[in-house]
């Protein structure tokens, strides 16, 4: 029969696992994609450091080379008008989406003053403020959204105090009223009302990996 400790027991040498697993998918490049081994690319990446700094908040032992290794990736995407490609192999132009989750990477790092981060932030900001909130043009407007209410909340009030109520009105616009879910980005509802209730709950500090 199985109690509580024997659960608990059963959680951490999964997680345990998990952080082993991580670090050794982390790419030559430091970033992650897919499937171990298989490259780097930036949507991955972000899900990666997450994923191991709410280890770390929660007690487990993360190799501090992972990160450092991670940041430098970051570092090494970046393109000159501030923003992040989508990959450091396959380079390219800045995407907004991809920026954003490196801002939300960086901060989860502990890189609030990095000088990537500043720049990230002020190109990932300066695109928000010019298409007032959200895109209204579908692609990956959930997305980048997800990423970009973190980064702005954990920036601070100058930007979260004027990103949130724009960007909190019209989520509430999109909700599907008969059963109270979102369309994200003509995925599915589960993964849309899964973002915008990540978003909703920002001011609240529910999450401790997304707050200040």
């Amino acid at each position: 029969m199985e109690t509580k400790e024997s659960v608990r027991v059963q959680m951490k040498d999964a997680i345990d696992k998990a952080i082993i697993l991580t670090a050794r998918a982390q790419s030559s490049y430091g970033g992650w994609t897919y499937s171990p081994g298989g490259g780097d690319e930036g949507s991955v990446t972000v899900t990666q450091v997450q994923a191991l700094r709410a280890a770390q908040n929660a007690g487990f032992n993360v190799p501090p080379a992972t990160i450092s290794e991670a940041v430098r990736y970051i570092e090494r995407c970046s393109t000159p008008e501030g923003g992040i490609c989508y990959s450091l192999s396959a380079g390219g132009s800045a995407r907004l989406a991809i920026s954003a989750a490196a801002v939300a990477t960086l901060y989860n790092a502990g890189e609030y003053d990095a000088p990537v981060a500043e720049r990230c932030l002020g190109y990932v900001w300066e695109r928000f403020r010019a298409q007032g909130g959200w895109s209204k043009g579908g692609g990956h407007d959930f997305y980048t959204q997800l990423y970009a209410s973190q980064a702005f909340y954990m920036a601070g009030d100058k930007y979260w105090d004027e990103y949130f109520p724009a960007t909190r009105d019209q989520l509430i616009g999109v909700q599907d009223k008969s059963d109270g879910s979102w369309n994200g980005d003509g995925i599915g509802k589960t993964y849309g009302t899964a973002i915008a209730l990540i978003i909703l709950q920002l001011p609240y500090k529910f999450m401790p990996v997304y707050q200040r």
